[in-house]
């Protein structure tokens, strides 16, 4: 119950709140990919080897290094800003944002 009785469920523990390697410091010599989404992105409910950024994360590995910041519940103004806070430190070459839009129905 580190941050409140529902928020903490189930998500693996990581000292800096992603579900990546810690980027301090930063290793050399391949090309940064951040992913950004929601729970969808950060693999609620998943191992840490069976959410889809695990397996996106297995292709390319000679040339490219992948950086999970998904974040349950992130809105797209949450996902701008992860961004905006994280790239002077990543220095991404590739940024991949998944969202996905829930669509109402008038009953």
């Amino acid at each position: 119950m580190k941050f409140g009785y529902y928020t903490d469920k189930g998500l693996p523990e990581s000292e800096i709140g992603y579900r990546c390697p810690s980027w301090d410091p930063m290793p050399d010599g391949k090309k940064n990919v951040v992913v950004l989404g929601c729970s969808h992105t950060y693999g609620v409910g998943h191992s840490d080897t069976d959410h889809w950024v695990a397996h996106l994360s297995k292709h390319n590995t000679d040339r490219l290094r992948y950086w999970n910041l998904g974040q349950p519940g992130a809105s797209g103004d949450l996902i701008v800003r992860i961004l905006f806070g994280s790239q002077k430190i990543i220095y991404p070459s590739i940024v991949l944002f998944v969202g996905h839009c829930g669509v109402a129905e008038k009953g």
